[in-house]
């Protein structure tokens, strides 16, 4: 089984500390599944997701945790008719985590 999940989120950061900006997002996400055993096509379901997290900056890193609900708006997003280890819920929470360089100075 493949799965894909595509966010499309719009990001708007709070006014900060040096060091913290607080962030949220929010938009629409698509999933895509293949590949499924027993079932000849693929299956697709869109949904919403609403985050929140922190981007702290230490020296040349940006830490970026972040926590996100996705509520799938399809009620058949659970797969477990078709077999009982891929069932999913209608809502979900995740959370992620990022690292990234900070970028070099402009001149």
């Amino acid at each position: 089984m493949n799965e894909w999940d595509f966010p499309i989120l719009l990001k708007y950061r709070f006014q900060s500390i040096p060091v913290l900006h607080p962030f949220v997002d929010a938009g629409p996400i698509f999933n895509h599944v293949s590949e499924i055993q027993s079932v000849t096509s693929n299956v697709s379901a869109p949904g919403v997701v609403l985050g929140a997290g922190i981007d702290f900056k230490l020296l040349v890193l940006h830490i970026k945790p972040e926590f996100r609900y996705i509520h799938w708006v399809d009620p058949n997003h659970d797969f477990a008719p078709v077999n009982s280890s891929l069932a999913s819920n209608q809502n979900q929470a995740q959370f992620l985590g990022a690292l990234r360089f900070k970028d070099p100075p402009q001149n």
